[in-house]
């Protein structure tokens, strides 16, 4: 049986940070290596060809794997240098980091490929049985692990995916004593409105005494209380006696003024 053939990847680094791969006296790379199983070729200086009008070199490291699973353990190896260099991590956790996003992107891939296959074996069976809906097939398909002519078995015999129960609108909304119930709750210290609604303006009898005016001993009492509540405010002025000439009855005053027209 031939051996399996090398497989390669490389990988570019800025030329300042190709001393972090290397480690003192190569220990670094050599234990890379070992956890790996590759081998890691860095090019002298001499070697390295110098891009055209680059900020900054770029080394290419070439990484090579003879195992049986090469291709895997060259993208380890690669993305651990990777992260050893730029992200400044140890070895251990960028060998940990690098074999958690492998993993990560294994589980995508596989997901994205069993997605592509149902939908795949569902429009198979489209083609043939066109009253079917995409769901039930769907539903089918997991419940006969996968297996179209079982599927189709299922779904003849009436199998069908689970439908959601509609949900009532007329339950689902607040009614109107659960809206008042929260309202008292949330304003409970506030008087109720019936309270405002029951009270009805009343008028005011002339002929009689008005009970909006006070004696004299209330207006003295009320101005004690006054000065002892506020001793540093003035009191408050009494209202001024309106003038005589107010107090006229219209019958003088008519007369007034015949009189004045006689003259004339």
């Amino acid at each position: 049986m031939a051996p399996a053939a090398e497989m390669s990847a490389q990988l570019l680094l800025p030329s300042k940070l190709v001393g972090r791969l290397i480690g003192k006296a190569g220990a670094t790379i050599q234990e890379l290596e070992s956890l790996t199983c590759c081998r890691i070729r860095i090019p002298r200086r001499g070697d390295a060809p110098a891009p055209a009008q680059a900020a900054e070199e770029l080394v290419p490291i070439s990484i090579r794997c003879a195992a049986a699973d090469a291709e895997i353990q060259e993208r380890r190896c690669a993305r651990a240098a990777e992260l050893l260099c730029t992200e400044g991590l140890a070895l251990c956790t960028a060998l940990a980091q690098a074999d958690t996003e492998r993993k990560a992107q294994e589980a995508f891939e596989e997901a994205h490929y069993h997605k592509r296959q149902l939908n795949m074996a569902v429009q198979r069976i489209l083609l043939n049985w066109r009253e079917f809906e995409e769901a039930d097939i769907c539903f089918a398909l997991g419940e006969a692990c996968n297996d179209e002519d079982e599927a189709v078995d299922l779904l003849l015999q009436g199998c069908r995916a689970p439908r959601a129960a509609p949900q009532d609108l007329r339950s689902a909304a607040p009614t109107v004593e659960q809206h008042q119930a929260e309202k008292k709750e949330k304003f409970s210290s506030l008087p109720c409105s019936g309270v405002h609604r029951s009270v009805r303006p009343q008028g005011i009898d002339l002929g009689a005494r008005n009970t909006w005016t006070r004696s004299a001993a209330n207006q003295r009492t009320d101005r004690l209380n006054f000065a002892e509540a506020f001793p540093g405010l003035p009191e408050p002025m009494k209202p001024s006696a309106k003038p005589a000439a107010a107090t006229c009855s219209r019958r003088t005053f008519r007369q007034s003024q015949v009189f004045r027209r006689t003259r004339s």
